[in-house]
């Protein structure tokens, strides 16, 4: 799974600013050959001081950012903090059209791109809707493009990446999302078959757990308790709080309904 997003080092050093040209905000030049260390300090002095979100990144560096994302592993997610970092309004589309390509990870942590990308959009809470005329039918936002990778035919292949789409598709309005959210939560354990998983098995689902739990959380406004390691009976009961909360009708309760007669 991926790591968090580099910390900001406060009292380190930091490297000189990146020069501005033509008023366009330019990419640091070593933001690839930096040590991990040495990138998080790089990301905590860039943008300059002041300059977060006033200036577009010169076109060239968005576009080689963007071919960064391809590459995956350690440099993809690099180019991803970079693109969130810079404020520019046109990064969700960027990010957006990489996860559009559903791409399959060929192993448990070379989904991180993707997911760090889905994370990232909600950082542009304006991008998630779209602006249209009262008397036009409104495109696709950014958000329901989101729930579209997150569940149906269309669904990204990896689970984690789902996840991280919903959330994000859950905070621009997108509540299409959440039966698939309450399924992640059900999976593996005794009542999973009245929502059953529509993913390959995988290796473990503590993450995926963790984060559906807490997007459903913050859309309620409630504390996130759900312990996905937690025994079948606080997982369920968790999760028939979030359906109460919901206003759902909750399939755990009709099955032990059902099991006792």
């Amino acid at each position: 799974m991926p790591s968090q997003v580099p910390s900001q080092l406060a009292n380190s050093a930091s490297p000189p600013p990146a020069p501005l040209s033509s008023g366009q905000l330019t990419a640091p030049d070593t933001w690839r050959t930096q040590s991990v260390i040495g990138f998080e300090k790089l990301f905590d002095a860039w943008p300059p001081p002041g300059l977060q979100q006033a200036q577009p990144l010169a076109q060239a560096d968005l576009a080689a950012l963007r071919l960064a994302l391809d590459e995956g592993g350690q440099i993809g997610v690099r180019a991803v903090v970079l693109l969130a970092r810079s404020g520019d309004e046109r990064v969700p589309q960027v990010l957006l059209a990489r996860l559009e390509e559903r791409v399959p990870a060929p192993g448990r942590a070379d989904d991180a791109v993707d997911v760090v990308a889905a994370a990232a959009i909600a950082a542009w809470p304006s991008a998630l809707q779209v602006p249209h005329a009262a008397d036009e039918p409104a495109p696709p936002s950014t958000a329901a493009r989101l729930a579209q990778l997150a569940f149906g035919p269309g669904a990204h292949p990896d689970l984690e990446v789902r996840v991280e789409c919903a959330r994000t598709a859950l905070l621009g309005g997108q509540s299409e999302v959440i039966p698939f959210l309450l399924r992640v939560l059900r999976a593996e354990t005794p009542t999973q078959h009245l929502s059953p998983p529509d993913w390959e098995q995988v290796e473990t689902l503590t993450w995926a757990k963790t984060r559906a739990a807490q997007a459903l959380a913050l859309h309620l406004g409630v504390k996130q308790t759900l312990r996905p390691d937690g025994s079948f009976a606080h997982i369920e009961e968790a999760v028939q709080g979030y359906e109460r909360l919901l206003g759902l009708s909750s399939p755990g309760r009709a099955l032990a309904s059902d099991n006792s007669r």
